[in-house]
């Protein structure tokens, strides 16, 4: 059965796409792009504008598909990106309906499934699941994702988080920030709706304690005043969306990880898509499968719990992708700290992975993602790693896949390199990093 991809998951978090920055743009556009790799043939998938050709070849070479059963649908100059304006957009529709012209046949796969996806849909003519279009219509997809929500699943059930507090007004934000700060020292505040670290902020009282995963940190005076932090932090928060803040304490930490997860209709058990290490420098860079710092126990604690928030989730009547993150604390105490109920930011990579190399990959191999390395065009980089032997084939157990490409604005890209083992798989990118500096 075809489907047509539309990545919007920027959406959950900021839908007000006139006030998006060029880095914003640019940034929403690299996430849509790593969506080229869920396409298998007969399928579709929006984008703002069209990836480089020789791009797309190489990606159909990777996953042996003819690149003429692919359709992508490209929403032009009107819209600088994908949002839900576009989504009635007349040309747009009429581009689609030429594609699907058996609806029955086809579903829509969204990041953020909303009401104008919805009304897409009814123009096209594809049908939606009775239950499934009361959930759109109740915009439970962006409830779901609310990290105030993940804390009431949590706790309701027994799965293990940081200690908190979901604030509603600044006197709640100061008292939460008094208490919590008694705990390790260090607490984050976290925007009930935001994605990769942008809406966090970490508070101490020392310039010796380290934050991962927050956009920016606070270093607090013995005299100052909380209720004046507490006043700042609540005018640079609250927004329409924003109505809340969300105060954790902070555990120091072994490294991060996620365990991501199919949501399949009732009846059928959530399917574990795969397990990894998040890469984080200040802020999310990638993946690693398998996690390095994990024990046998501590590895069966992350799917488990994961497992258990998908089938809460399923129960509710969703059916999609679902990301659960956690950390592991210097004591070796795994925390869960938030889900995602959309794709993340590397379930191409998982995808990819398994139409490689197979189930089971993950305990033969090393496997990681990375992104942040500039490139001027997708052709002249593929040429540097082909000429240095780099790339992934079939003869090389050992490579790299250039799996993200925007050679027109970010002019960045990211990578999978896969290896028998880890020192293998650093050599490679070793050298990979020496021809980018």
């Amino acid at each position: 059965m075809p489907k047509l991809i539309i990545p919007n998951a920027y959406e959950l978090y900021q839908s007000d796409v006139a006030s998006l920055t060029q880095d914003e743009i640019n940034a929403r556009y690299f996430y849509n792009l790593r969506f080229l790799w869920l396409l298998e043939p007969g399928d579709a998938i929006l984008l703002p504008k069209l990836p480089a050709k020789e791009f797309l070849s190489y990606l159909a070479k990777i996953k042996k598909i003819d690149l003429d059963t692919l359709h992508l649908v490209i929403l032009g100059n009107k819209h600088v990106c994908l949002n839900s304006a576009a989504f009635s957009d007349l040309n747009l529709i009429a581009n689609l309906q030429k594609i699907i012209t058996s609806p029955s046949e086809w579903n829509i796969q969204a990041c953020y499934f909303n009401r104008e996806i919805a009304m897409l849909a009814e123009k096209l003519q594809l049908r939606i699941n009775p239950e499934w279009k009361t959930l759109v219509e109740s915009d439970f997809i962006r409830h779901a994702n609310s990290k105030s929500e993940f804390r009431k699943i949590s706790i309701n059930n027994n799965i293990p988080i940081p200690e908190g507090i979901v604030c509603s007004n600044q006197e709640a934000l100061a008292t939460s920030l008094k208490n919590l700060l008694k705990i390790t020292g260090q607490v984050i505040i976290k925007q009930e709706y935001n994605a990769s670290g942008k809406g966090n902020i970490g508070v101490s009282f020392s310039k010796n304690y380290y934050f991962v995963g927050v956009i920016k940190t606070i270093i607090l005076k013995e005299d100052q005043c909380i209720n004046e932090i507490a006043h700042q932090l609540w005018a640079d928060s609250i927004n329409s969306r924003n109505t809340s803040l969300i105060v954790e304490v902070y555990h120091s930490n072994k490294g991060g990880f996620t365990a991501q997860f199919l949501s399949l209709p009732r009846g059928q058990e959530p399917l574990l898509l795969s397990y990894s290490e998040i890469l984080m420098q200040l802020r999310w860079v990638g993946v690693q499968i398998p996690p390095r710092a994990l024990s046998a126990e501590q590895t069966k604690a992350l799917i488990s719990y994961s497992k258990q928030f998908a089938c809460i989730i399923q129960k509710r009547g969703y059916q999609g992708y679902l990301c659960c993150d956690a950390i592991l604390t210097d004591d070796d105490r795994i925390l869960f700290t938030e889900i995602n109920v959309r794709p993340g930011a590397e379930t191409h990579a998982y995808v990819l992975a398994l139409h490689l190399f197979g189930f089971g990959y993950e305990d033969k191999m090393i496997v990681f993602t990375r992104n942040g390395l500039k490139t001027d065009s997708f052709l002249n980089t593929y040429k540097k790693l082909k000429e240095k032997n780099l790339l992934l084939n079939n003869d090389n157990n050992a490579g790299i896949i250039l799996l993200t490409v925007d050679d027109t604005d970010s002019k960045q890209f990211e990578y999978l390199v896969a290896a028998p083992d880890l020192k293998s798989a650093y050599t490679v990118e070793k050298k990979l990093c020496s021809l980018f500096q």
